[in-house]
């Protein structure tokens, strides 16, 4: 007897994801990155997050059988979400 998955197909035909160690378009050091970001408009950081953010979710979505990283990548995709609010209202205070 063959086992049915539990995991709705829409889910099981998500890429697998590899996770590096660094960015592979970027060649200077995570603090050069860090400080180079903090100089971006805070509209556009708004949208790099809020892009991030997807991209988190998406790749919740990837390790669903693994409920506890699926869990905690949900939750990291809500942080980035609310910086990207955040960063949204810094524009409009400026």
């Amino acid at each position: 007897m063959i086992k049915k998955s539990k995991v709705p197909v829409e889910r099981r035909t998500m890429p697998i994801i590899t996770q590096t160690d660094n960015v592979p378009k970027w060649h200077g050091t995570f603090q050069e990155l860090a400080h180079d970001l903090a100089n971006v408009r805070y509209d556009r950081l708004a949208q790099f997050f809020a892009l991030l953010s997807e991209e988190t979710k998406k790749q919740s979505e990837s390790k669903y059988e693994n409920k506890v990283l699926y869990a905690r990548l949900q939750v990291a995709a809500q942080h980035l979400d609310a910086i990207a609010i955040d960063f949204q209202s810094a524009t409009k205070a400026v």
